[in-house]
């Protein structure tokens, strides 16, 4: 998305309450509120605090809620999200931090061996705790080329 093309919430711009936009939105400033678009844009420095859905969203700022990528989620190095993440395909810089819930793409459940399905419990991967966090998160990355 370039400077000029669809809708801007500027940095000094603070908005409550639901974003609706038929064209690409670009927000720079401050979200109190749900935010819906075609493609949407959180840059560096900007807040939402709210659900975000999109066809496309990408993120550079903090998003507090739920964000949901009808064809893809995009985390900048600068992204930090608490929440849940929602698509069928995530990407992200090194740097991105997520404190989420995650569902990346579907399950191909004929991949899923017999003995896997009769267990109570699936096996749980090791991971290793984000900093300041609680416990294990997954974090996903991906250096951008």
């Amino acid at each position: 998305m370039r400077d000029g093309e669809g809708s801007t919430i500027e940095r000094r711009t603070r908005v409550r309450g639901r974003v609706h936009a038929r064209e690409p939105v670009r927000i720079r400033g401050r979200i109190d509120g749900r935010v819906d678009g075609e493609l949407v844009v959180i840059e560096e420095g900007a807040v939402v605090v709210g659900d975000v859905s999109g066809r496309e969203v990408r993120v550079q700022g903090i998003v507090l809620g739920r964000i949901d990528g009808a064809e893809r989620v995009w985390l900048g190095a600068s992204a930090q999200v608490r929440g849940a993440l929602v698509t069928p395909v995530l990407s992200a810089e090194l740097g991105a931090r997520a404190d989420a819930d995650l569902r990346v793409g579907e399950i191909d459940a004929g991949a899923i061996p017999e003995e896997a399905e009769s267990q109570t419990e699936a096996p749980r991967p090791k991971l290793s705790a984000v900093p300041g966090s609680e416990g294990p998160r997954v974090v996903v990355v991906k250096k951008r080329s």
